[in-house]
């Protein structure tokens, strides 16, 4: 229509500009994703080559399967019971029925498909450069930040994969060695230590499956057997050793103290609570030598905050202060608490429970995530705890699958389930956190039953074939950052995760004719 309006071919270049508004829009705002979604919609639709849609449509295979899936958002309204829930449901997902039709329907050139990866990278580094920067500023001495909220644009979960897609980017293009190799291997080297600094665990997870993948598909076409065994050897004592390293890290420590002498009195002869509850900071048991009526009489001397009133992240003073002292392996009297510095009274009083919480990086992440599993062996309260509310979730997810494992509960019934399976489980989540199943295969099973959840993983695997199989290396890392961000995320339940996912779904599917090899049995590197 509007190249006859303005007598030469418009469509291309409009087809263009709305996939690099989706490129530059999924890390920045949901107004520029809205506005490239329907820009991309009402393109196809103003050009109104249909028969030349229906032809590629039609002879990509994958994408039948992905639509047959997304079918199951309507079929199972059948027997869905909540309509307004499933009606609101079905609009945030629009981005994943139409964005994959029109990059298959009218597939994006080669060429702009990687320009559409240099505007995504700029918007990430736009984006997490102000993000690291506003970090920074705000810092007060004294005053503990958590990085994990560091990110201004949206979910700081969703905005890790995108950072580990532009490392996966940006680590090939690298390999490539084009004429802007250098700046792509410094952009890999930001990006890389963004995804660590900012201490998301869903995200490093699946930086670290995207660079084993591709680690093992350079593996596999090395021309050498022998270079293969030595390194798929050293890559496997790795994994084994890290895994044992964080297994033994962050396993329930169990022991008893029972049959120990105990110092039965203060300095000033008040007598201790001695409590063998299995909870340890530091590798200390936290209820051991509390002495509760000395830390109340001498707390509003350090302190205007109640010592019975909450800290900064909602936890109550006392508990962190007994955490804290036992951290530094002081006894929880007067003695001990004249032992902190004004500064860790201020740490305290912030929700700051340990002397390894100061750490930087990772390890102040892990130290939190011991703790946590420390406390869920001990039956605590998961509310406000990322990892025991997961479990919660889990649990509460497995249970209704058991009882909707065929059916499903239908497209609208998600929540609804999942409200009455904690209220039958007694579970300790308060209503604010009694959330859906946090794991997307899960949630798929649970919405739309065996042959939903059958057709979701076929097309993955599916996807995942025919990437590896044209060589096609960008699709693979993205496809293995899905994969990894589907286990511990209901990652298609966001705006941002669904566009994120729709639009490359749709722009490989459309382009799966391969783009660089890492290592080739022939050459070390080779342009298709």
């Amino acid at each position: 229509m509007l190249d006859k309006l303005f007598g030469f071919r418009v469509h291309p270049y409009l087809h263009l500009v709305g996939f690099f508004l989706l490129c530059f829009g999924v890390p920045l705002n949901k107004v520029l994703m809205s506005i490239g979604t329907i820009w991309c919609i009402a393109n196809l639709l103003l050009e109104a080559d249909f028969q030349s849609y229906v032809k590629n449509i039609r002879k990509n295979k994958i994408l039948l399967v992905f639509l047959a899936f997304c079918s199951f958002h309507f079929i199972t309204l059948i027997w869905t019971t909540d309509f307004s829930y499933a009606l609101h449901d079905i609009k945030a997902k629009l981005p994943l029925f139409v964005i994959p039709l029109v990059y298959v329907a009218k597939p994006i050139p080669k060429k702009v498909l990687h320009q559409g990866f240099g505007f995504f990278c700029l918007s990430l580094l736009l984006t997490s450069s102000i993000n690291y920067i506003t970090c920074l500023s705000d810092f007060e001495e004294g005053v503990i930040k958590d990085v994990r909220e560091m990110s201004l644009f949206g979910s700081h979960i969703r905005y890790s994969l995108f950072i580990a897609f532009g490392a996966a980017i940006a680590l090939i293009k690298t390999l490539k060695r084009g004429k802007y190799y250098v700046f792509w291997a410094l952009l890999f080297a930001w990006f890389s230590f963004y995804a660590l600094k900012s201490q998301v665990f869903g995200g490093i997870i699946a930086y670290m499956v995207m660079l084993l993948g591709l680690f093992l598909y350079s593996l596999y076409r090395l021309k050498s057997k022998w270079l293969k065994i030595v390194l798929l050897t050293v890559i496997a004592f790795l994994l084994g050793a890290g895994t044992f390293s964080l297994y033994s890290f962050l396993k329930p420590e169990i022991r008893t103290v029972e049959n120990i002498e105990l110092v039965p009195n203060t300095a000033e002869g008040n007598p201790y609570k001695h409590d063998f509850q299995s909870i340890f900071e530091n590798g200390e048991h936290v209820l051991l030598y509390v002495c509760e009526k000395e830390l109340r009489r001498d707390w509003p001397k350090r302190s205007m905050v109640h010592i019975d009133s909450m800290d900064q992240k909602n936890q109550k003073i006392l508990y962190t202060l007994l955490r804290y002292l036992t951290s530094k392996k002081q006894p929880k009297d007067a003695v001990g608490l004249s032992q902190l510095s004004d500064l860790e009274i201020n740490y305290i009083e912030q929700g700051i429970p340990s002397v390894q919480y100061l750490q930087k990086g990772v390890m102040q992440r892990l130290y939190g995530l011991k703790f946590q599993i420390q406390q869920y062996v001990n039956g605590a309260n998961p509310t406000g705890h990322s990892l025991l509310q997961r479990f919660e979730h889990w649990r509460a997810g497995i249970a209704i699958l058991k009882e909707n494992w065929l059916f499903g509960v239908g497209t609208g019934d998600v929540q609804d389930a999942f409200d009455a399976k904690y209220e039958e489980l007694n579970s300790l989540l308060d209503n604010e956190h009694r959330k859906r199943a946090h794991n997307q295969f899960l949630t798929v099973w649970i919405s739309f039953g065996v042959i939903g959840a059958a057709l979701f993983l076929t097309f993955w695997l599916l996807f995942l074939v025919q990437a590896s199989k044209t060589r096609s290396v960008f699709a693979l890392a993205f496809i293995l950052i899905a994969l990894a961000s589907f286990l511990p995320e209901d990652t298609l339940e966001t705006q941002q995760g669904v566009t994120f996912v729709a639009l490359f779904v749709g722009a490989f599917l459309g382009n799966l004719k391969g783009e660089v090899v890492l290592v080739d049995k022939e050459k070390k590197y080779i342009k298709d």
